[in-house]
């Protein structure tokens, strides 16, 4: 019994990786992504987490507070990065590397390798030398380089570190991006630099096993810049020199590189506060004054009036040992090692209630976080089979499209009765379509009154919404009416958007697939259609317009090296061919953040391409291509509509130009 009593007792995680495991689960509380591969892209990812924490990785809920960094520096050239710079300095001024200890989830992870049994490679000389080179990645990686293409013509942003070294980018949002079945077209994006990563990634994950915090000591840039203001932090342990006896007991129970404790290299996890004999090392500031205070409270308790005097406000609790002295010397009159043991009572029960009181916030915000990330609910875009759909009809009846076998279904939401529209609408009713018109609620007076007179005769099917909205909810995040779905024979989604019907639909959707050809995005598709717009004068752009010519839409976003690699000679190409038009894409969020910059670089790089951005909601790249965006991404669709060729990653013009050339002749 007492074997499997010390086994569970040397299992239960001690205080510090209790916050360490709340502050991992906080970090990465979306978690559905692990199972999607999908990134999260709430608003959250505009907030900068104070732990090392990849923005790709599928469950982090913020951006990374190190390449936030990069990417503001890259972007000096146009905007003054203060809102990044602000919330780190803000982390650095209350925290400092205490984040480094308790909250970095790159932190935990290489704790836990080192608790394998194996040798061990203790600090030295040597060790302490090495811990100084994170500051040059810091200066030269992270600083220097994007400040460097930042300040270049073609302001081409470079986040140096996370592309050539970041071994957390590779394993958050490399492996756990390869790892799902639905991304299993990433595979065909990686390369060489992912390979040196990789190695790297390896070889730090190995070397954690021996070293105490490899990573930690020796690279991480972040660890760098929050122990520049370790010493001025609020939060973190500090030592009473006048306790002090140089025993040098703490520095040598630390795995870390430290000269001191509370130097650069520290990371606050109070480990050495236990093994100070001469009780010289405390948490400073705020939690050092409430500790005092309770030493002094059980000091003094056995004195009548003590506390009356404390709270006369007679006794200065921030000189503590002057008031000690002149109420009756009662430290004296106790055993040392009593006063002692009871200080340490008092620092473990504040330490206790401390923790906890941080475990209760982390579930509670854990807990709202992962309540508003939706696990549930499934938001179905173009390509993808609507699997049910069902909704009661005004007349009485139910309509199920999965026992419709119609080739063709347009189903239409709307929240205003418009009569001259539903005319139109029902102008195109045939025998092998379903026309569905649903109202946001159930309103028969109003059917009565205006449908049923006017539609007596009509195919149309009239219906209506559950009152929540369910059948629209769908579709769309947010509800927005009218709202257009057409389907074809299997169910699949040939459009999915928020419009008002008009004639195109029928030419550039119905009629198609009324006549047996597929709508979708594999070669030999007639192309999904759906707007893009304009970046210089916000007209909207359609594919079926350009019927005729060879249209080759790229998809790409400024910082997309690879993207901006392949763009001249897709500019080459725009320029000798008249029969060939080259959309030059933008993700939308990257237009968003930096519309000038983006549509300036065309001219800046005397690119002959006409640019455009994704409208907001479903990026039709991932309609496309049926996956997450990995840019650049490139179609090339033939003067029918239909898609000739497809390539995820970068394209080489001798490729390109062959694909050309073989619709060309």
């Amino acid at each position: 019994m007492t074997k499997v009593k010390n086994f569970f007792l040397s299992i239960i995680p001690s205080k510090r990786k209790l916050i360490q495991l709340y502050s991992a689960l906080l970090h990465n509380a979306h978690i559905k992504g692990f199972v999607t591969g999908k990134i999260f892209t709430g608003s959250l990812k505009n907030v900068c987490a104070p732990g090392f924490n990849c923005y790709s990785c599928p469950g982090a809920i913020a951006a990374c507070p190190l390449g936030s960094i990069q990417n503001a520096l890259a972007e000096s050239k146009t905007k003054t990065p203060t809102y990044v710079l602000g919330i780190i300095l803000l982390y650095c001024i209350i925290l400092g590397r205490t984040i480094c200890g308790y909250l970095c989830p790159a932190g935990l992870l290489q704790e836990l390798l080192y608790k394998i049994k194996t040798p061990k490679l203790k600090k030295s000389k040597v060790t302490r030398a090495l811990s100084y080179f994170k500051y040059v990645i810091l200066f030269i990686l992270v600083i220097g380089v994007p400040l460097m293409y930042a300040l270049q013509k073609n302001n081409m942003p470079v986040p140096a570190f996370c592309k050539y070294i970041c071994p957390v980018g590779t394993f958050e949002g490399g492996v756990f991006l390869l790892i799902p079945q639905s991304n299993s077209d990433y595979y065909a994006m990686l390369g060489a630099l992912f390979s040196w990563k990789f190695l790297i990634m390896l070889l730090i994950i190995l070397s954690s096993i021996f070293i105490y915090r490899v990573f930690c000591r020796f690279l991480c840039p972040l660890g760098a810049i929050y122990g520049l203001f370790n010493k001025l932090s609020i939060i973190g342990v500090k030592v009473d020199k006048a306790k002090c006896t140089n025993c040098h007991a703490c520095v040598n129970v630390c795995k870390m590189d430290v000269k001191e404790v509370g130097d650069h290299e520290c990371i606050n996890c109070g480990e050495c506060i236990d093994v100070c004999k001469a009780d010289a090392i405390k948490w400073k500031n705020v939690l050092n004054l409430i500790r005092r205070e309770k030493e002094l409270e059980a000091s003094f308790a056995t004195e009548g009036g003590a506390l009356d005097v404390i709270e006369d406000n007679k006794v200065d609790i921030n000189n503590i040992s002057t008031t000690a002295t002149t109420t009756s010397n009662v430290a004296e009159n106790k055993d040392e090692n009593d006063v002692k043991e009871e200080k340490k009572k008092i620092n473990k029960s504040l330490v206790t209630r401390i923790v906890l009181s941080v475990g209760l916030i982390a579930i509670l915000i854990t807990t709202i976080v992962l309540v508003n990330v939706d696990f549930s609910k499934k938001i179905y875009s173009q390509n993808m089979i609507l699997d049910s759909f069902n909704t009661k009809l005004y007349n009485g009846n139910e309509y199920d499209i999965n026992n419709s076998d119609k080739d063709a279904k347009l189903i239409y939401f709307y929240d205003d009765f418009d009569n001259d529209l539903f005319n139109e609408i029902n102008s195109i009713t045939a025998d092998n379509l379903d026309v569905v018109l649903i109202s946001k609620y159930d309103d028969k007076d109003n059917y009565n009154n205006l449908v049923n007179d006017n539609f007596n005769d009509s195919n149309i099917l009239f219906g209506y919404d559950s009152v929540n909205q369910t059948e629209i909810n769908k579709f769309v995040e947010t509800i927005s009416y009218p709202y257009i779905v057409i389907l074809d024979k299997d169910n699949k989604i040939v459009l999915a958007e928020q419009n008002s019907y008009n004639e195109s639909y029928y030419n550039d959707y119905i009629n198609p697939i009324i006549n047996n050809i597929i709508i979708g995005n594999e070669v030999g598709n007639k192309c999904l259609i759906q707007d893009l717009t304009f970046m210089t004068d916000g007209s909207k752009f359609n594919i079926s317009k350009y019927l005729g010519k060879i249209v080759i839409l790229n998809f790409w976003y400024l910082g997309c090296t690879p993207c901006q690699n392949e763009m001249p000679y897709f500019s080459d190409v725009n320029n000798e061919y008249d029969e060939v038009e080259v959309i030059s894409v933008s993700e939308n969020l990257a237009y968003i953040l930096d519309p000038e910059g983006t549509l300036a670089y065309y001219s800046e790089q005397n690119l002959n391409l006409i640019p455009a951005y994704e409208s907001t909601g479903n990026p039709y790249a991932t309609a496309l291509f049926g996956v997450a965006q990995q840019f650049p991404m490139t179609i090339i669709i033939d003067q029918e509509g239909f898609i000739a060729y497809k390539c995820i990653g970068e394209l080489e013009e001798a490729e390109l130009r062959a694909q050309v050339e073989a619709l060309l002749s």
